[in-house]
């Protein structure tokens, strides 16, 4: 990737993306899409949270799907550009 990172996805589902969590301890930062094949993916969310690792949500959903413990995590339209990555996990 441009921005130096590399990339370790797409992830099509919650368990996959549990699995690639659990198995890259040294995570640096993650794009996350709301829905993954009709679930929701808080539960990886709420992984990274716990490890520290800085994330934002990828979605054309509203805001107001987003569970209130996530507040604060950024929220770009898909597909987000360059910028919107580099400027919501500061890279």
């Amino acid at each position: 990737m441009e921005a130096g990172a590399e990339v370790i996805g797409p992830v099509p589902t919650l368990e996959r993306a549990l699995r690639e969590i659990d198995g890259h301890p040294q995570l640096d930062a993650a794009v996350l899409d709301i829905n993954l094949r009709g679930e929701r993916v808080f539960p990886a969310a709420d992984v990274l949270v716990a490890r520290g690792v800085p994330f934002l949500f990828a979605t054309g959903y509203d805001k107001a799907v987003i569970p209130e413990r996530f507040a604060a995590v950024a929220c770009c339209g898909k597909p987000p550009t360059l910028a919107d990555l580099r400027g919501a996990l500061k890279l």
